[in-house]
């Protein structure tokens, strides 16, 4: 249990890793920017004008996927069996577009969002036989999520 979840923090740092990466531009042009009184540079922000500028359908392309892992299978009591499996990874165009209140100067309510994420679309449910010397009914089963396809689905987002 514990080597699964070691497992699933480490995919998501790299899935966010990759993300950060591939999303955030780090070089905003010249006219983007304005000049703080420390001298230092800020984006600017237009309060009339939308400043959405067009995305690059590149980052919002899905793309997920299977991939093949050996899957540690056991019980209490139980010896360990190794199952060939399969997880999702993958990066699913999202986005959350915030509307500022200037009043308030709070984000108040999101008017755009769409936040999906590479889950199990096929997938079964089944036993599988291990042997407990540590235990009186040496033969016994436990229950395995064999994935077998993954797709972007659309998710509800961590900001509503």
């Amino acid at each position: 249990m514990f080597l699964e979840r070691k497992m699933k923090i480490c995919v998501e740092i790299i899935l966010f890793t990759l993300f950060f990466l591939r999303v955030v531009p780090l070089n905003l042009e010249e006219s983007q920017r304005s000049v703080t009184k420390d001298n230092h540079r800020a984006p600017s922000v237009d309060q009339g004008k939308s400043s959405v500028k067009k995305i690059d359908p590149g980052y919002m392309k899905d793309e997920c996927g299977v991939f093949p892992f050996n899957q540690t299978v056991t019980k209490n009591g139980c010896e360990g069996k190794y199952v060939a499996n399969n997880f999702c990874f993958g990066q699913c165009g999202s986005f959350i577009i915030p509307y500022y209140n200037i009043t308030n100067k709070k984000i108040s309510r999101l008017t755009l969002e769409n936040c999906k994420q590479c889950v199990p679309e096929d997938f079964e449910l089944t036993k599988i036989p291990i042997y407990c010397p540590e235990r009186k009914k040496k033969h016994q089963f436990a229950k395995v999520l064999l994935i077998k396809k993954c797709v972007c689905k659309k998710n509800s987002c961590l900001m509503t």
